[in-house]
């Protein structure tokens, strides 16, 4: 149903079949795009219409004459933690068209918005806000709860040295080497681990390991759709067999930053909490790629944090984005600290 917004030349609707055309045009005229964030029918309902956790909650504004001048996207996530599922939605893609700024479309979309995911029951919005748009956020309700701090492990030092040396003086990004990021033996797709026999019990051990922190809920499934299907960027995979057991696997890019090659390590999922397994990981994507560096994310405290740590993989202080979340089915808690949500880059990137 069409709801009027009171005092605005604008209404607020749910998006309906149709609306895909007038929602692109909308995006790419608010927003741009790049090479990995492109504003295409297929990135879209990849995005928003395929997701293991459902379809996303979209709400669009419209002008007295139908024009679509506004949107507000709420993608849909779920957690667990000790056996407990929370439904979540994770606050993506908002535009606002040119002439119709300082209207409070982006406000009032996302108020709209927060009220009705809090009907159905969900029991968070989180998000990682820039500096921009954060401020906004916390007037709306939202609560920073930290700054999510990557971590590093450099694989060629000269040329890390170099170019960030460059990056600082030039105050630009150098051009990146030319290349592949992969060796000669590349590293397998993602769709071979979503095939692999093991990746069930693997999952299930990694979900143990994470025990009371939140996690996103993992499955075969979750990995396809977030990794394999992606339509615009080339995951690959390492896996680590023993017995014929699916004893780990790591989930990784490639792309490119300061001038250099780096790889982000997405997701790392192990049957154990042993740092010898990590390292073992680590060491055999090192084996695929030809990077400057890695680049990954678990929060302080957890076992996965601490076997990155037993690699060599180093805090980057400073460096980072700010977690924020709204509570909707009361308040955080023990979510109000940074190291009770179990987090992968694979959960915090941009897409």
């Amino acid at each position: 149903m069409t709801v009027q917004t009171a005092t605005l030349p604008y209404s607020i609707r749910p998006r309906a079949e149709g609306d895909l055309a007038p929602i692109l045009e909308l995006m790419r005229l608010s927003l741009g795009e790049s090479s990995v964030l492109q504003r295409t029918g297929d990135m879209w309902n990849w995005k928003h219409e395929i997701s293991p956790f459902g379809r996303s909650h979209v709400l669009l504004a419209e002008n007295d004459e139908g024009k679509v001048i506004g949107l507000r996207a709420f993608l849909r996530w779920e957690f667990e933690r000790n056996g407990e599922t929370l439904r979540g939605v994770r606050a993506v893609d908002t535009s606002t068209h040119p002439e119709f700024r300082r209207m409070g479309l982006f406000k009032n979309l996302t108020l709209r918005a927060v009220d009705d995911v809090r009907e159905e029951g969900v029991d968070f919005v989180f998000n990682t806000p820039n500096d921009q748009s954060r401020p906004g956020y916390l007037k709306m309700g939202w609560q920073s709860v930290g700054l999510v701090e990557p971590v590093i492990k450099i694989l060629n030092y000269p040329r890390f040295v170099v170019g960030m040396a460059k990056t600082r003086l030039l105050k630009r990004e150098a051009n990146a080497p030319a290349g592949t990021y992969f060796a000669k033996n590349e590293p397998a797709p993602v769709s071979d681990l979503v095939d692999h026999s093991g990746l069930d019990d693997l999952l299930t051990a990694d979900t143990d390991i994470w025990g009371s922190m939140l996690h996103t809920k993992r499955s075969r499934e979750y990995v396809d759709w977030r990794y394999a299907k992606h339509p615009t960027i080339d995951y690959r995979t390492v896996m680590l067999e023993e017995n014929g057991s699916l004893e780990a696997a790591a989930v990784f890019r490639s792309n490119s930053r300061f001038g250099l090659r780096e790889i982000v390590l997405v997701e790392m999922l192990l049957s154990k909490p042993d740092r010898d397994l990590a390292r073992k990981l680590v060491s055999a994507v090192k084996t695929h790629v030809r990077a400057d560096y890695m680049i990954g994310y678990f929060p302080k405290g957890s076992a996965h944090r601490d076997a990155l740590q037993g690699t060599r993989f180093r805090r980057i202080p400073g460096q980072g984005m700010t977690l924020t979340s709204n509570p909707l089915s009361g308040p955080l808690g023990e979510l109000e600290a940074l190291n009770r949500w179990g987090l992968s880059m694979g959960d915090l990137e941009l897409f």
